[in-house]
């Protein structure tokens, strides 16, 4: 038994080493952009409308049973909560945008400058058009 496993271990690790030098880290920039963030919350915000509806549907022994199927949480709390995390993720965009945008060196290019000018007041935008419209629910 031994033999198999020192067999086994001699043909599997080289193939494990080949195997991690061709693994690079993966690079989570796209997937955690402010795009992507956005799409989930949406994904978020018809799941917990789903839950809202199935709330309705359920027998009200069985909500009693369950969390956040009170009228409030579901018509109320599930919108602020969305509400909250899309804020947040609008105002460090923009946050971020603008730390880059004074991050600049003198050295850099003018083409730089104006895009990094460009990008902080796009971003700002959307955060102002956000909160314009924003209503808190209590």
């Amino acid at each position: 038994m031994k033999f198999k496993s020192v067999l086994l271990l001699t043909v599997l690790f080289p193939l494990l080493a080949f195997a991690s030098e061709n693994i690079e880290p993966e690079d989570y920039s796209s997937r955690f952009s402010l795009e992507e963030s956005q799409a989930s919350i949406e994904y978020v915000a018809d799941a917990l409308s789903s839950f809202r509806k199935l709330t309705e549907k359920s027998p009200k022994e069985l909500t009693e049973q369950v969390d956040n199927t009170g009228w409030d949480i579901q018509n109320l709390g599930f919108i602020n909560w969305v509400d909250t995390v899309t804020g947040t993720l609008l105002l460090q965009h923009y946050q971020i945008a603008e730390l880059r945008y004074q991050a600049l060196s003198e050295s850099t290019s003018m083409e730089e400058k104006k895009k990094a000018e460009q990008a902080m007041v796009t971003a700002k935008e959307q955060y102002q058009e956000f909160t314009s419209k924003l209503q808190v629910m209590d």
